[in-house]
């Protein structure tokens, strides 16, 4: 894992996408525990699809990157088991 992650994580930050963010916002909730209580953070602006929420900085596309890797890893993880 870490060696995708070495080769694959700046194309990663390069190509997330604004419009998954409510997706994956709905998705992260469903997890429970912390992100149960997570109101979107600095993705928050983009949390409703029907507003522009502008562009993104590299805070917003760091943490949607954390969550599309952690999707990632559980998918990948699951099929190992």
């Amino acid at each position: 894992m870490s060696q995708y992650l070495r080769q694959e994580l700046h194309g990663l930050l390069e190509s997330v996408d604004k419009a998954h963010i409510p997706e994956m916002y709905a998705y992260v909730k469903e997890f429970g525990g912390y992100f149960k209580r997570f109101n979107g953070g600095l993705l928050s602006p983009w949390i409703n699809p029907f507003r522009d929420g502008g562009v993104m900085d590299l805070h917003a596309r760091t943490t949607l990157t954390f969550f599309e890797v952690r999707n990632f890893l559980l998918i990948f993880l699951s099929e190992m088991n």
